[in-house]
């Protein structure tokens, strides 16, 4: 019996690579797939397969093709500042201390240099921590490949997913990303917006962490590798769906708790059941309606707060 059980996984594992390399064959039909492509992925990515899928999902590929970013990644690092470098340095040292391929006192090896190139590549935005952790992951995925490729994918995670702007000294993206997830909490769990509300929780205090981080700092890496899965398709949404789904499973756990507590559990939330469990749950919220709504709604207010008294 397990020998045909072994037997039949294998061969759904050979057909889903199959499937796979049929996809990569034929990428440019199939980029316009979006169903069809979140369906795969549902399915499962294999460990080999992955580093290619994102590749294309971050637009790494295009962007490794300029004429402008070829054989510049060496250029990159030396560009970054002292001042930088440093701190660069010492989130390096703290990021995943505990996966194999750490070393002490320096940490991942080429973690350093994606982020001092990156700092080269974009130096009005530059360093900022939470930045650490992404590069972290994507420098572990594609473990086998040339440092400069992470570097690339590093880049159009921020750069064409538009992420960098979550970096942003003056965190309007974060306030409205934050905004968002209240609603779609108010929307889709009241019992838990009421916690919230009662205890006088602000958002921003847990879910910066959740975003700045893309995630990384909250599962175990094989997770956050299916997380960015869909995140590299689908974008901001599916992190506020993940969000919601999240909070939603932990709301037993804030019921009749202090603020502290809460805020203990909300900062130091982990989460330890099947991942794929809670995508499935998150991709059952319905969001696109609530979200454009909303997400208008909160320009708009933050457009009143910009126009000076006198003109009021």
């Amino acid at each position: 019996m397990e020998i045909k059980n072994q037997e039949l996984k294998n061969k759904k594992e050979i057909n889903l690579l199959s499937k796979w390399e049929e996809v990569f064959n034929d990428w440019e039909s199939y980029s316009q797939k979006q169903k069809e492509l979140r369906n795969l992925i549902k399915k499962g990515v294999p460990n080999e397969i992955r580093p290619k899928l994102w590749l294309k999902l971050s637009k790494a590929e295009e962007l490794m093709k300029k004429p402008e970013n070829i054989n510049v990644y060496q250029n990159l690092i030396a560009l970054s500042d002292l001042s930088t470098q440093s701190q660069i340095s010492k989130d390096s040292v703290r990021t995943f201390p505990n996966h194999p391929k750490y070393e002490p006192n320096e940490g991942l090896p080429g973690l350093s240099n994606i982020l001092k190139a990156w700092t080269g590549f974009a130096p009005d935005l530059g360093y900022c921590s939470g930045m650490n952790q992404i590069a972290a992951l994507i420098l572990l995925i594609f473990e086998q490949y040339e440092e400069e490729i992470p570097f690339w994918v590093f880049v159009g995670v921020l750069e064409e997913k538009k992420f960098n702007q979550i970096f942003n000294f003056q965190f309007k993206l974060i306030q409205k990303w934050c905004y968002l997830v209240s609603e779609l909490i108010k929307k889709f769990h009241p019992k838990l917006a009421s916690i919230f509300e009662n205890n006088q929780i602000e958002y921003p205090i847990f879910l910066y962490r959740y975003f700045a981080t893309l995630f990384s700092d909250l599962f175990p890496i094989s997770d956050c590798a299916r997380i960015w899965d869909f995140f590299l398709l689908d974008g901001e949404e599916f992190l506020f769906k993940l969000a919601v789904a999240l909070l939603s499973k932990k709301q037993k756990n804030l019921e009749n708790k202090s603020f502290e507590d809460i805020l203990m559990i909300l900062i130091q939330i982990k989460f330890n059941e099947p991942i794929d469990e809670l995508i499935q749950l998150a991709y059952k919220y319905d969001i696109k309606n609530i979200v454009e709504i909303k997400s208008k709604e909160f320009d708009e207010k933050q457009k009143e707060k910009e126009i000076p008294e006198q003109f009021i």
